[in-house]
């Protein structure tokens, strides 16, 4: 009765407000409604997909997983969900709360163990885990019926996610990928971590706005780099500027930075940028390592239109780690896209918000269960 309530008052909504009605509008406030709830989910439903643990190898490549099953064990298509950048890995609260969620949605749920991601670091070589991953979901015809599969990830993970669906082994496969809190130039990223300052350059003439933008991107980029910088005094004294700004961005590290050399002041340097203009020059005097990791996760510097997959992006228009034109630049550059901008997305946790944000939300979700 409930469901037929909230279905009735969607669609007299979804028909004023003059959008397509979805096809699965029951399942997809379903979904919607456990996923805002996140670790509360779990008093909205009876069902509660357990995680089975699994291993695989890919030529000598051995990995393990944890699987979620939908509760009548038979799943429509499969999908692999990639961890964040979080150090719970494969076990952050709010990833196996999304997990259980797709499998009630009747989807065969991977989450692969990719450990660089639980070091807080991201890289292209992350690519080919999630490829590892995909290949191994689709060699099971009870876990991805009739080779109906994709991918999903957010934030930062989106970037290793469409990476491995152009990989010529599993393109044709790869049905859908969905991101949430998408990148496209990683250059553009930095700078708005660091300055606050983006662009839209699906515009014919782009200009610099400004936005209140979260600080932890910019730390957590300087951990994840660490390991390429030679100085092993350098080195100690950026972790720990990192670790007090993480715990207290107010925290004043001037005495740490005073006592840095060449590598560590150019890495400063960068991070206390307040011009965006300035960003591109002070990238440039990195470690050449460093240079070599952005140009390989940069989706900017590829050919996107080689892409097979659907790509579903959500952004949230004050999401303050990615800027949300980033996914507006994607979408641009990708072939068969689909944008949903709201206002209720902070990154990749969901706010409340009015009718037309649970309406966008609702059609990207429906386009998800579409793939099965």
């Amino acid at each position: 009765m409930q469901n037929a309530h909230i279905t009735a008052i969607l669609g007299s909504a979804l028909m004023i407000s003059g959008c397509v009605i979805p096809t699965h509008p029951v399942e997809s406030a379903r979904l919607l409604r456990e996923v805002a709830a996140g670790e509360t989910a779990s008093a909205l439903t009876d069902s509660e997909p357990p995680a089975e643990a699994v291993a695989y190898t890919a030529e000598s490549r051995h990995y393990t997983a944890d699987l979620y099953l939908p509760p009548s064990q038979i799943p429509e298509a499969g999908v692999v969900l990639v961890p964040g950048l979080a150090r719970e890995g494969n076990r952050e609260p709010r990833l196996i709360v999304f997990a259980r969620s797709l499998a009630r949605a009747r989807f065969a749920v991977l989450v692969p163990d990719i450990p660089n991601l639980r070091q807080l670091k991201v890289q292209a070589e992350n690519a080919g885990e999630i490829g590892d991953a995909f290949r191994f979901l689709v060699s099971r015809p009870d876990l991805a019926p009739g080779g109906r599969a994709g991918i999903v990830a957010t934030s930062y993970a989106v970037g290793p996610a469409i990476l491995a669906a152009l990989e010529p082994a599993i393109a044709s496969h790869v049905r859908f990928v969905l991101g949430v809190g998408s990148y496209y130039s990683l250059q553009e990223v930095i700078t708005f971590a660091i300055t606050g300052y983006y662009r839209d350059r699906t515009e014919k003439d782009p200009h610099w706005q400004h936005m209140e933008q979260s600080e932890y991107s910019k730390w957590i980029f300087l951990l994840s780099n660490l390991d390429y910088i030679s100085n092993p005094r350098d080195r100690e004294l950026l972790r720990q500027i990192a670790e007090r700004k993480l715990r207290d961005s107010t925290d004043s590290t001037d005495t740490l930075a005073s006592q840095l050399g060449s590598q560590g002041r150019a890495f400063y340097r960068l991070l206390t940028t307040s011009t965006p203009e300035r960003v591109p020059e002070r990238l440039a005097r990195l470690p050449l390592a460093v240079q070599q990791k952005i140009a390989a996760l940069d989706l900017a510097r590829r050919d996107l239109s080689q892409l097979r997959a659907e790509i579903i992006l959500i952004h949230g228009r004050n999401d303050p780690l990615i800027p949300y034109t980033e996914s507006k630049a994607l979408a641009a550059a990708a072939p068969k896209s689909r944008l949903f901008l709201v206002n209720n997305l902070a990154h990749v946790d969901l706010e409340k918000g009015g009718l037309p944000d649970l309406i966008r939300l609702m059609r990207a979700i429906d386009e998800l269960l579409d793939q099965r």
